[in-house]
């Protein structure tokens, strides 16, 4: 009883001690320590609070824990949330419209002989776009494509757009005669009529092309005169003549 007594005074003077330190008085009386031990020893681990009352170590810690907790979750709910993506952009822009087209072919193409055929390898085509740019691209459609008496003007097509450029087309003309080979009879009896047999004729004409004649014509068709003879193989077409002569002998029966 004589140790009980003394306990329960350095415990009170101990919780004096720990008021003055506080800056409150505490005047514990001898029930407050008069419990069992471990409750004396709960309350002898505890501390004081901000106000100067009595507070166990383990409620404060408890409380503490549950407010961070609390705010751990709620930042953990709060952070939990993603944000929501940027959709990209996935507009794709408008295609230029077609608002212009130019046709230019070389000067010297543009004066063509009739029957020629256009030479679009020159041919320069050029689309303009709605956004200023443009590009050189291929027709599509011609008309006509061959060239046609007189001046003309010639359709070109790309995508549903079209545009014209003017020709001069001249008549077709032979421009001169060549023979290859020798006839197979070269001589005639008086009043006989030229066998062609054995002749090659060709005809060049203004653009350049030439062709194998099967309908030239040549005079005198028969011989009236003996001796040393000429015969005219010769062409015509629109308007113009070309000839080329060869000789044979005529003899009296």
């Amino acid at each position: 009883m004589k140790y009980k007594n003394r306990i329960i005074a350095l415990a009170a003077s101990a919780a004096m001690l720990a008021g003055l330190l506080a800056g409150c008085e505490y005047w514990p009386d001898e029930d407050e320590y008069s419990g069992s031990s471990s409750s004396s020893s709960s309350s002898s681990s505890g501390s004081l609070n901000g106000s100067g009352s009595w507070g166990g170590s383990s409620s404060s810690g408890g409380s503490s824990s549950s407010s961070s907790s609390s705010s751990s979750s709620s930042s953990s709910s709060s952070s939990s949330v993603p944000d929501e993506e940027e959709k990209p952009d996935d507009t794709q822009p408008a295609e230029p419209e077609l608002v212009g087209l130019e046709a230019r072919i070389p000067e010297e193409d543009t004066h063509l002989v009739e029957g020629e055929f256009i030479d679009t390898y020159r041919l320069i085509l050029t689309a303009t776009y709605s956004d200023g740019t443009t590009e050189n691209v291929m027709w599509e459609k011609l008309d006509p494509g061959m060239a046609i008496l007189g001046t003309t003007e010639v359709t070109v097509t790309y995508k549903g757009m079209s545009t014209t450029f003017s020709i001069t087309v001249e008549p077709r003309l032979p421009e001169r005669l060549e023979i290859i080979g020798s006839p197979v009879k070269v001589n005639y009896a008086l009043g006989e009529t030229f066998d062609p047999l054995g002749l090659a004729v060709y005809v060049y004409y203004n653009n350049g092309r030439q062709e194998q004649l099967l309908n030239y014509k040549w005079m005198p068709e028969r011989f009236e005169e003996t001796g040393e003879q000429w015969v005219t193989i010769y062409y015509e077409e629109n308007g113009k003549q070309v000839s080329k002569m060869i000789q044979v002998t005529v003899s009296a029966k």
